[in-house]
């Protein structure tokens, strides 16, 4: 009997070999809404194993790729938001949104 991953099952994996929760939760929702069943309807044996095949040929992403990406967006560090309005962005203006900062020349 094969019994088939929870998606934190796969995300916890995923994470170990730097792989998003993102990405990880697309392989999830697209075997699990197969049944965990390959193309040729035979039923998965080694999730884990085909987590890797599935990044490289649907995404073209080896783990190895996947890490450094993760990793990088770790050094970024999290989306800034705005001071005065809470409003994540990515154009600031010391610290404040384009429309909080025109809100405060308009004044």
């Amino acid at each position: 009997m094969n019994v088939s991953p929870t998606l934190q099952q796969v995300q916890d994996a995923a994470l170990l070999q730097g792989v998003s929760a993102e990405l990880a939760e697309q392989f999830w929702l697209h075997y699990e809404a197969q049944g965990w069943k390959r193309g040729n309807n035979q039923p998965v044996h080694n999730w884990r194993a085909l987590m890797t095949l599935w990044l490289r040929d649907v995404h073209g992403l080896s783990a190895q790729a996947q890490a450094t990406k993760a990793k990088n967006r770790v050094v970024h560090g999290p989306p800034k938001v705005c001071r005065e309005c809470g409003k994540p962005g990515t154009s600031w203006i010391g610290g404040k949104c384009g429309a909080c900062y025109n809100k405060e020349l308009r004044v």
